[in-house]
């Protein structure tokens, strides 16, 4: 879609707080996401991301620790393959949706450091679209609801983009154990905007921006010199 109908097109839908971003190779994209807080980064701030801390996060936000290179990494690869299948996949479970991928970058014009990257947005832009893979030892976590990481990254989004509902699209896999092999399972969730959930979100990663714009990590009570 021609980004310059896409903003028409936001604007009739009462979306014009955003704005669009666009870039032509990973790189810029890296770029943009380093300017302010993405949705992968919202587990993290909110203490519910096992594999870092808020405190890391922290540190590569202002640049004293590079994140970590995970282009090699064998489930980030498969995650990439993947989305454009699950989106296909996704659209005929969901021929009313007509999900498609924006690739533009949304900011809040308020907040600019609020930033969202859709995996996709339904064709009437009222419905956005999270695509995950998964590999678990159970099914445990997703049986009745959505990890709670995944499900904070969606309510930033909506929480940027003024979206009222998402569809979560995930190919989750269960390990092998003994002789059983490996199952892999389809789900979908549908999520509806809660402005209680957005607020506390934004408000909580908010607090996290200002440290960054301070160079100041308030629970240790120090400032670190760049």
């Amino acid at each position: 879609m021609n980004i310059d109908f896409l903003r028409e097109q936001l604007k009739m839908k009462d979306l014009e707080k955003m704005d669009l971003l666009t870039f032509k190779d990973e790189k810029e994209w890296l770029e943009i996401r380093s300017s302010g807080i993405g949705g992968s980064d919202v587990g993290t701030i909110l203490g519910i991301n096992k594999y870092k801390t808020d405190y890391t996060l922290f540190l590569e936000k202002t640049n004293r620790r590079a994140p970590a290179d995970l282009s090699e990494n064998e489930a980030v690869i498969r995650g990439k393959k993947a989305e454009k299948h699950l989106m296909e996949l996704c659209n005929i479970y969901n021929p009313e949706k007509k999900f498609f991928s924006p690739d533009v970058t949304f900011k809040r014009i308020d907040k600019p450091w609020m930033l969202a990257n859709l995996d996709g947005i339904s064709e009437d832009l009222t419905e956005g679209l999270e695509i995950k893979t998964a590999c678990v030892n159970n099914l445990s976590e997703w049986k009745s609801k959505i990890p709670d990481t995944y499900y904070s990254q969606i309510v930033y989004y909506m929480a940027v983009t003024g979206l009222k509902k998402f569809t979560l699209f995930a190919a989750v896999e269960v390990r092998a154990y003994r002789d059983n092999p490996p199952r892999r399972h389809l789900i979908e969730h549908t999520i509806v905007r809660n402005e209680e959930e957005i607020t506390f979100v934004e408000n909580e990663v908010e607090k996290f921006w200002k440290k960054i714009q301070k160079n100041e990590w308030n629970e240790f009570n120090f400032k670190i010199n760049i």
